[in-house]
This record gives structure tokens, C-alpha cells and sequence, in this order.
């Protein structure tokens, strides 16, 4: 009868080394508790490091929880590819809207999850502004219960800022974390 999880990466904890992606038996085993545990209403996975498939595992699970109240995801590095296209060459177009496939595809997890109350994405700090808005999205979408959202130390510039406001209008949110945003273009 677990209700509140925590797991905590300390990759932060030696800054010159590159993180390594948070291996898949430590994955398995957060959704085990979040697919098979009915009285778990609180996650907190900080640190985990995350590329694309990974998320897709995460965004599957959440798409089917309905006890999950409070997710905590802070200083979660979310891998991209950088931009590449399949051969390998740099996408130069400008398009509004993340080419982060890892932050596109937790997203759709958000975006269909209709019970988390309270979302944490404290001090990310590899989103961009785009990654950030495709999130806030996500979470703001119809039948949300949303509550609590906290972006502290987080960059949010234009579309991020953007996003924070059509959540304000349109959502019940009633506590917003926006301490020590990372204010950049």
C-alpha cells in the first residue's frame, strides 16, 4: 500500500562528467509501481536522464494511471538529438514548437493523464522555451486537474511565457511555482 514513491539521481553531483541515460531496470521499476499500484498518488523521479524511448515508456504508463496525483521530475535531463535530421545533417528551419523528440513524447503522456494534480520540472536546465511550452500544453489540455505547476530555475522566454499565460486564463491552476526562471532567448 505504497502511496508516495521517491527516487533521486545524483548525476548533478559530479558536473564534468556527461550523464548517462537512466538505465531501463530503474525505469521499469518506477512504472512497475506507477502500472500495478493503486494507492500510489505520489512520484517524485528526480534526476533521471531520458532520451526518446524512455519517454515513450513513461508517456504510455501515464496515458492509462488514474491514481497518480503529484509528479515531481525535477532536474530531469530530457536527450535530444540535437536537431538532426536521419542523415546525420542539421535542421536549419525554423519551426515553432520543440524538435526535442524526448520532451514531444512525454508530452502526449501529460496530455492524456487526468489526474495529475501537481506537475514539478524544477531546474531542468536543458529545456529550451519551446521544450517548456510543448509541455505546459500538454498539461493544459481539456479535462486537465491540474492544480499545481512548478518551473523554478527553468528557461522560459517567448512560447514559454506564452503558454503560462493561456494556462492562467483558461485553467483552474491555482499554485505556480515561476521562481528564478531562466529568463533567455
Amino acid at each position: 500500500s505504497i502511496s508516495s514513491f521517491t527516487y533521486r539521481n545524483t548525476h548533478y553531483s559530479y558536473p564534468e562528467r556527461v550523464p548517462q541515460l537512466t538505465d531501463l531496470p530503474t525505469i521499469h521499476a518506477l512504472l512497475y509501481g506507477l502500472k500495478y499500484n493503486p494507492h500510489l498518488t505520489k512520484l517524485e523521479a528526480s534526476g533521471l536522464v531520458l532520451d526518446a524511448n524512455t519517454a515513450n515508456l513513461i508517456a504510455r504508463v501515464l496515458v492509462r494511471n488514474t491514481t497518480l496525483k503529484d509528479l515531481t521530475l525535477n532536474r530531469t535531463i530530457f536527450l535530444t538529438d540535437n536537431g538532426n535530421d536521419n542523415n546525420g545533417r542539421t535542421n536549419t528551419t525554423e519551426q515553432r514548437g520543440t524538435r526535442n523528440t524526448t520532451v514531444q513524447t512525454l508530452s502526449f503522456g501529460l496530455r492524456f493523464n487526468r489526474s495529475i494534480e501537481s506537475l514539478s520540472l524544477e531546474n531542468c536546465t536543458d529545456l529550451e522555451d519551446e521544450d517548456v511550452a510543448c509541455l505546459i500544453n500538454a498539461v493544459n489540455s481539456d479535462g486537465t486537474v491540474l492544480r499545481r505547476l512548478s518551473l523554478q530555475e527553468t528557461a522560459c522566454y517567448d512560447q514559454g511565457m506564452a503558454s503560462i499565460a493561456v494556462l492562467l486564463h483558461e485553467n483552474v491552476i491555482e499554485h505556480l511555482n515561476l521562481s528564478d526562471l531562466k529568463r533567455r532567448r
